[in-house]
């Protein structure tokens, strides 16, 4: 996935970008476009609620979104990052997982995500939550 904007450093100078923060913390949905839970990873266009309630399309493949960030800058918003790590296209590493709180509720409309171990390798879900810091919370 494309870098873009500033990033910031955490305590262990790692890079995160604050979008893929946001996309990971902040209480979001992923659903169908016509609400209903997302059982194929291949679906490219969906809808991405927010807390407040507002709903964006976003489509996945071609990396745009209806939201006023999206809009206005161009650039790969939190609604896509929220998208492609739920639907399980782009990966989350493991160790970012452990250093942020993540929502409690991220991806549970949908077949992914996919998380990438330390050393490269895949790690199912239910293995990511039982060895999470207590912070982190998984489906």
């Amino acid at each position: 996935m494309r870098q873009t904007g500033p990033e910031k450093h955490d305590r262990n100078h790692h890079c995160i970008e604050p979008r893929t923060q946001r996309a990971l913390t902040e209480v979001m949905t992923v659903v169908s476009t016509n609400g209903t839970p997302i059982t194929d990873s291949d679906t490219p266009i969906v809808s991405v609620i927010s807390a407040s309630g507002s709903s964006y399309t976003v489509d996945t493949d071609a990396l745009w979104c209806t939201c006023p960030d999206y809009e206005r800058s161009h650039q790969i918003c939190k609604h896509i990052r929220r998208a492609r790590f739920a639907l399980g296209v782009d990966a989350i590493d493991a160790e970012l997982l452990q250093k942020l709180e993540i929502d409690d509720d991220f991806g549970v409309h949908c077949p992914g995500p996919i998380v990438v171990a330390y050393d490269g390798g895949v790690i199912d879900n239910e293995t990511v939550c039982r060895q999470a810091v207590t912070r982190t919370h998984c489906r």
